[in-house]
C-alpha cells in the first residue's frame, strides 16, 4: 500500500484539529465491516468516526458514497483514512493474483513457488473470476510440463458453468451446484483433510459445502496444489 500525500483535516474547535492520513486501497476484495452506511463525503465519514470512542480508521468509496467505520479490509475503489503516524494493517491474509489465459489446459500452474503445497496445509482459500472452467489441481506429483494433469481435478463452473465437480483421470467422481461469474470474483474453499476432498463457497472452511469425495482405492496423499483453466480466461486470487 503506497502512502498518499493527501490529508483530511477536520476542525473540531478553533484551536484543535484531527488529522486523518489518506491511503489508496489497492487490494481486490470486498469491504468487511458491520457498519457500512451512506455518506456524501469523507468529511461526513470522519465525523461519524470521531463520534465513536473506538474508531481509529474508516474507508470511504467516493463513487458509491459509502463509508465503513473500523473496516477490516481496504479494498480497491475505496480510500482509507486513519488517525496516527503509521497505517493500520489491512487484509491480514496475503494474496497472490494469477491471470491464466485460455490455453486448453496445457498444464496447471503450480503454487509451490508461493509456498503452497499439499504437505504444509490441508486447504486452499481462493476467488475465481471467469465465465466457466476454473480448475484446481490436487496432485501426488508436481504439475509441470511433464505432468500436466493433476491427480485430482476440481472443475469449478464446469459443464458450461452449470456444475462443479471432481474428476480423476478425466473420470467424473462427484459434483455439486456451484458456478462462477464472468465479471466478478466469487470466493471458494477446497480442503483435503482426513483423506476427503471437500469444496464449498465462501472463505469459511466447512461452511456452504457443495461436494465431498473420498478416493475408495487409495489415500489421497496430496503433495502439490495448482490452478488452471481450459477454454476460457480465468483470474484467481489465491490466499497464502
Amino acid at each position: 500500500m503506497t502512502k498518499a500525500t493527501l490529508f483530511l483535516l477536520l476542525q473540531l474547535t478553533s484551536v484543535t484539529s484531527i488529522r486523518f492520513t489518506e491511503y489508496p486501497c489497492v487490494e481486490i476484495c470486498a469491504p468487511n465491516s458491520p457498519d457500512i452506511v451512506p455518506a456524501q463525503s469523507s468529511i461526513q465519514c470522519a465525523r461519524r468516526c470521531l463520534s465513536s470512542n473506538t474508531c481509529s480508521l474508516f474507508v470511504y468509496n467516493r463513487e458509491q458514497q459509502k463509508c465503513a467505520i473500523n473496516a477490516e479490509f481496504c479494498c480497491q475503489g475505496w480510500t482509507a483514512f486513519y488517525i496516527g503516524q503509521t497505517a493500520p494493517k489491512f487484509n491480514n491474509r496475503l494474496m497472490v493474483q494469477l491471470s491464466i489465459p485460455a490455453n486448453n489446459l496445457s498444464q496447471y500452474h503450480s503454487l509451490t513457488n508461493f509456498g503452497i503445497t499439499g504437505t504444509n496445509r490441508n486447504h486452499l482459500l481462493f476467488d475465481i473470476k471467469g465465465c466457466k472452467d476454473g480448475h484446481i489441481g490436487l496432485s501426488k506429483t508436481e504439475m509441470d510440463s511433464k505432468n500436466k494433469i493433476a491427480t485430482y481435478e476440481i472443475i469449478v463452473g464446469g459443464s458450461n458453468n452449470t456444475w462443479t465437480y471432481i474428476r480423476q483421470k478425466n473420470d467424473y467422481k462427484t459434483g455439486g451446484s456451484a458456478i462462477i461469474a464472468c465479471n466478478s470474483f466469487l470466493p471458494f474453499w477446497v480442503s483435503w483433510e482426513n483423506n476427503m476432498i471437500k469444496v464449498g463457497r465462501g472463505h469459511k472452511l466447512d461452511k456452504d459445502q457443495v461436494l465431498s469425495w473420498t478416493d475408495p482405492n487409495t489415500a489421497l496423499d496430496i503433495k502439490y496444489v495448482g490452478v488452471g483453466t481450459y477454454g476460457f480466461h480465468i483470474d484467481y486470487n489465491i490466499y497464502l
